[in-house]
């Protein structure tokens, strides 16, 4: 019996069984089953993340702070691509090699991946726009919406981070988990240029937080304070004006003792736009 011919929930049922890979295979086989297995996954809840390249996009379903890979697509050229057929996506022609490996579709032409990308999106009903998960800050893909950037080998510099933050516009969302190399510029100033970050141990000083980052609301784990730091920080965010600074949160690197308090420090915020809970990450 043919898939979309199933009863809806069975559709839904036998699609919560298949890993995301064998639910793309499946979208392949008419327009029919593909409207099917979107239907079936209306509900899912999950982002898609890609890292890579043009020519080598891997994908990886994001739930809360949990990635999970899934598969990857790649390019490999026509003389590869000799037993193939086509699907149609915006009017366009995107040919697909039959022959798969585990987690792996290869397609004819390397300009097409940006259009599986859109078929993929669309299959699984979240956003279209690119959210790139990444160790490398040469990020060749356009329009980033979102970012997560980590780095366990080495460490960023700011010109790097800077340089990605400009070549990437108008994010919405970016977090960074990673050290920053020693002896970095004093002189970086609006790195973090990006609506909503979110650092791990990237800034390390609460002062320099308000220097490096240039957006609304940014939240920074594992920050060096004292009470001079903490004076001083107060006294730059009473400075800066129509800047669209709504929000800032400080999470010490272990609770501090701070004098002339009776209490030890667990987060600082500044800002009129306090909440209780603050940036654990979620869909937007």
């Amino acid at each position: 019996m043919k898939f979309h011919r199933f009863p809806h929930l069975v559709q839904r049922e036998i699609c919560s069984l298949l890993h995301p890979f064998d639910l793309v295979l499946l979208s392949f086989c008419s327009d029919r089953t593909r409207r099917a297995v979107k239907k079936a996954n209306k509900n899912r809840k999950h982002e898609i993340w890609v890292s890579g390249i043009k020519w080598y996009m891997s994908y990886s379903f994001r739930e809360m702070n949990n990635f999970k890979r899934s598969f990857s697509v790649y390019w490999n050229g026509p003389q590869v691509c000799r037993s193939k057929f086509y699907i149609k996506i915006d009017g366009t022609d995107v040919g697909i090699c039959e022959r798969f490996r585990q987690g792996e579709i290869y397609l004819e032409d390397c300009s097409h991946s940006l259009s599986m990308h859109k078929y993929i999106c669309n299959l699984f009903n979240v956003p279209e726009e690119i959210y790139v998960k990444s160790n490398q800050l040469e990020c060749e893909l356009q329009s980033v919406k979102r970012s997560y950037l980590w780095n366990s080998d080495s460490e960023f510099t700011l010109d790097d981070l800077e340089r990605f933050y400009r070549y990437h516009p108008d994010q919405e969302f970016s977090e960074v988990s990673g050290k920053l190399a020693l002896g970095y510029d004093h002189y970086n100033e609006n790195v973090f240029v990006v609506r909503n970050l979110i650092s791990r141990g990237t800034i390390r000083s609460i002062w320099r937080s308000f220097k490096l980052f240039k957006g609304e609301n940014a939240y920074c784990e594992d920050t060096y304070m004292s009470l001079f730091q903490i004076k001083y920080a107060m006294e730059e965010w009473m400075k800066r004006k129509d800047d669209g600074l709504k929000s800032m949160i400080f999470k010490p690197k272990e609770e501090y003792d701070v004098e002339k308090t009776r209490k030890k420090v667990k987060e600082i915020s500044c800002g009129n736009e306090r909440k209780q809970e603050v940036y654990p990450y979620k869909s937007m």
